[in-house]
C-alpha cells in the first residue's frame, strides 16, 4: 500500500515537473471564473433564496481566482516586454477598448429603461457617471438617473470595481519588479502578502466592531486583494521550485476545503486557492478555449447590466433556471461579438489571444529563465 502511494506521488511530481507550460488551462480557468461571476450575480441580483445550479465556487473566490491568474500573467508580460512603454501599451490595448464601449453603451442605452425624461437623464449625474467610470472611479458614480431603481441593487455595473483594482496592479508591477531587483524577490513578495493581509484584517475587524458595511467594502479594495496577485507572481518567479509539487499541493488544498470553510481562513485562503488554481492550470490539458477567442473579459464586463435588465423586465419571475440560461446565452453572444469587433482588432498579431484563436498557441508563453529576469532569487 505505502509503495503504491509512493509511486503515485512520484508520478504526479514527475508529470508536473516535465509539463510543457504552453499546454496549460489558464484561458479555460479565466473563462470559468468569468462564468462563475455571471452565475452568482444572477442569483444575488435576482434575489433568489437558494442557488438554482450546483455551487462550484463563491463569487469572491472566482474574482480572487482572476487575480491569481492575472498576477502570474502580468508579471510574465512585464518581464517579456522590451520597454515600459510596450508593457503599458499591451495592457491598454487589452483592457480599454471593450471597457470604453461598455461604459458608453450603458450610459446611452439605459436611457430607454430610465424613469427620467431626456432632460432629467442627460444631466449632471449622467456626466458624472461617464467621467467617473471611464477613469475607473466606479465607486464615485455607480448609478444612472432613474435606472434600476426598483431592483435590489441600483448599480449599473457592479463588476467594474475589479477593473480599477486590476489597472492599479498593472501600474504597480514595474515598481514591484524594481524593488525585487534591488532587494530580492522573496522579501518583496512576503512584504506584499503581509501588508495585504494586515490591511484586510484591520478593516474586517472594524466592520465586525462597528457593524458598518463600508469597512467590508474597503477590505475588498486594492491592498486587500494584493496578496492574491502577489501569489500569482510568486508562482511565476518560483516556477522551478514550486511547479513539481503543485499536484500534491492542489489535492491537499482541495481536501482541506472539503472540511473547512476557507472563507474564514483570511490568512490561508489565498495560499489554498492558489494551490488549487495552479494545480488545474498546469495539470492535464483540458480544452483549448482560445480557438473561439478570449470571451472571458467581455463576459465579465457585459454581464452585470444584462442581469440587471433581466431583473428589471421580470425575466426571473417564471423560471430562474431558464432566466440564467438565457442570460448566459446573451452574454456569450455579446462576448463573442466584442472579441471580434472591439478587442481583437486592437491586439497585435503576435498576441497570445490572437495566436490561440488561429490554433498556433494553446497556452501562455513559457516562464522566462532566471537569467532573463535578472532578479536576485532571495
Amino acid at each position: 500500500m505505502l509503495c503504491s502511494v509512493r509511486k503515485t506521488v512520484e508520478r504526479l511530481i514527475r508529470f508536473y515537473d516535465t509539463k510543457d507550460l504552453r499546454q496549460n488551462n489558464l484561458d479555460l480557468l479565466r473563462l470559468l471564473f468569468s462564468y462563475a461571476v455571471v452565475y452568482f450575480h444572477c442569483v444575488i441580483l435576482s434575489g433568489a433564496q437558494e442557488r438554482v445550479l450546483p455551487p462550484f465556487y463563491s463569487v469572491d473566490s472566482a474574482v480572487q481566482g482572476f487575480f491569481l491568474v492575472s498576477g502570474y500573467l502580468i508579471f510574465s508580460s512585464y518581464e517579456r516586454s522590451s520597454t515600459l512603454k510596450s508593457y503599458f501599451a499591451k495592457r491598454a490595448r487589452r483592457i480599454y477598448p471593450a471597457y470604453f464601449f461598455v461604459v458608453l453603451a450603458a450610459a446611452f442605452g439605459l436611457y430607454f429603461v430610465s424613469q427620467e425624461n431626456a432632460a432629467g437623464y442627460f444631466g449632471t449625474a449622467w456626466v458624472k457617471y461617464v467621467a467617473a467610470n471611464l477613469t475607473f472611479l466606479n465607486f464615485a458614480a455607480p448609478t444612472l438617473p432613474g435606472v434600476f431603481t426598483q431592483n435590489l441593487a441600483p448599480a449599473v455595473n457592479g463588476s467594474l470595481w475589479t477593473i480599477k483594482v486590476e489597472v492599479a496592479f498593472y501600474l504597480a508591477v514595474p515598481v514591484f519588479v524594481s524593488l525585487m531587483r534591488w532587494g530580492g524577490r522573496l522579501p518583496v513578495l512576503i512584504f506584499l502578502y503581509m501588508f495585504s493581509y494586515l490591511y484586510y484584517l484591520g478593516f474586517k475587524i472594524l466592520a465586525a466592531k462597528t457593524g458598518h458595511s463600508f469597512y467590508e467594502e474597503l477590505a475588498k479594495q486594492l491592498p486587500g486583494q494584493m496578496r492574491y496577485f502577489a501569489l500569482g507572481g510568486a508562482i511565476y518567479y518560483y516556477d522551478a521550485q514550486i511547479r513539481k509539487y503543485l499536484g500534491l499541493l492542489g489535492l491537499a488544498a482541495l481536501l482541506i476545503s472539503c472540511f473547512v470553510n476557507i472563507e474564514d481562513l483570511w490568512f490561508w485562503k489565498p495560499i489554498l486557492l492558489a494551490c488549487m488554481v495552479f494545480a488545474v492550470a498546469f495539470g492535464p490539458f483540458l480544452l483549448n478555449v482560445g480557438l473561439i477567442g478570449d470571451l472571458s473579459y467581455a463576459a465579465y464586463l457585459f454581464h452585470f447590466p444584462i442581469v440587471q435588465l433581466g431583473v428589471d423586465f421580470g425575466l426571473f419571475g417564471a423560471s430562474a433556471k431558464l432566466a440564467i440560461l438565457a442570460i448566459f446565452g446573451i452574454v456569450t453572444a455579446l462576448a463573442y461579438i466584442s472579441w471580434h469587433l472591439l478587442e481583437k482588432p486592437f491586439l497585435p498579431k503576435t498576441s497570445h489571444y490572437v495566436q490561440a484563436e488561429m490554433g498556433n498557441d494553446s497556452g501562455q508563453p513559457t516562464v522566462a529563465s532566471q537569467r532573463e529576469r535578472s532578479i536576485k532569487p532571495w
